[in-house]
């Protein structure tokens, strides 16, 4: 759990470095950002301001999560009210539109860098799955967006009590990610791969849980 939280943030600050604040890197990606959603001279200076601010949130979040064993929650949850008021403010100097041309931009690196993931773990399975290299370009995209729903719903929860209405909340979430997977999915591999999947994603399961157990049983 703790790695796939750590790779999340990793997914989500990819477009706003916060480990360097001299500001190079923001210094290199802000006329990327401006230039592909057509910014003027002065919503570029007020992202770049943003940016820096955010970045320096970032850092102060991080710097406080060295101290001792940090909680993947409580820093996710501060990180998910920095980037709202980050979101916030980048708003109201740039404009609605210009807004979300930006949230367009950063989705779609977003999706990119994930496409990359899964891209990985396909090599693994293209063999056992005996893909064509054609089904595997197909399902880079569709792996892509499942990851990005999930960390989607994680940081739309993180911050909210574990009560009723939200756990059905995620669960729901869950589910429609997993079924717009299974039906993108269906059109991509043939049932015979598909069966073979959940055979390998089933016994991958059971090894882990055995490894648990004897983890558990160890520490008796």
């Amino acid at each position: 759990m703790i790695r796939f939280i750590f790779g999340f943030l990793f997914i989500l600050l990819i477009t706003i470095p916060s480990s360097d604040l001299s500001g190079q890197d923001i210094e290199d990606i802000v006329p990327e950002i401006s230039e592909a959603i057509g910014l003027d001279d002065d919503q570029t200076a007020a992202l770049k301001t943003q940016m820096e601010k955010y970045a320096i949130s970032l850092q102060l979040i991080f710097d406080k999560n060295e101290e001792g064993e940090p909680d993947p929650q409580a820093m996710l949850t501060d990180i998910k009210h920095a980037r709202e008021e980050y979101h916030k403010a980048l708003k109201a100097d740039i404009g609605k539109e210009k807004f979300q041309a930006y949230e367009g931009f950063v989705e779609q690196v977003q999706l990119e860098i994930l496409g990359e993931v899964a891209g990985l773990r396909l090599l693994d399975l293209q063999d056992p799955l005996k893909m064509t290299n054609d089904q595997v370009v197909q399902m880079k995209p569709v792996m892509a967006r499942a990851m990005k729903d999930v960390m989607g719903t994680l940081m739309k929860y993180v911050d909210k009590k574990m009560n009723i209405r939200n756990k059905l909340g995620i669960a729901n979430s869950m589910k429609s990610a997993k079924k717009t997977m299974e039906r993108s999915t269906a059109e991509i591999l043939t049932g015979e791969q598909i069966a073979k999947w959940e055979e390998i994603k089933e016994a991958a399961k059971a090894e882990k849980e055995a490894a648990k157990a004897g983890g558990e049983d160890s520490g008796q």
